[in-house]
């Protein structure tokens, strides 16, 4: 019986993957220690990078959960504005590929979620 090769990770998959799981390890730690603009900031860059993955998709379930708590703070507007944005991503994320690039992820991070985290 024939033993399938598995396929090794290139370099360039190899630094990717350690890039993703240390740039989602930064988001995790800013949003447990309330920096919730820094986090938003990682995990929008996760969604652009990496929109395919299932780390998008984790990054995204985050993002939702920050919005509910400007929304718990009565952060109603921040809150919205996430909300806003985050259908406006995923609108954008099954447009037409041909679209111009997305902007660098810290700049719509910005633009998208403001510059005030709710105090706890």
């Amino acid at each position: 019986m024939a033993r399938k090769k598995t396929k090794e990770p290139t370099l360039k998959e190899t630094l990717m993957d350690a890039e993703l799981r240390l740039v989602l390890r930064q988001a995790a730690h800013w949003q447990h220690a309330g920096q919730l603009y820094q986090a938003l900031d990682a995990y929008t860059q996760v969604m652009t990078q990496f929109a395919e993955s299932d780390a998008a998709r984790t990054a995204k379930e985050h993002v939702q959960e920050i919005a509910r708590v400007f929304e718990e703070c009565g952060r109603y507007h921040q809150a919205l504005s996430i909300y806003q944005r985050l259908a406006e991503f995923e609108s954008q994320e099954h447009a037409d590929a041909a679209a111009q690039p997305a902007p660098h992820a810290a700049i719509k991070a910005k633009a998208a979620f403001g510059a005030e985290a709710p105090k706890r």
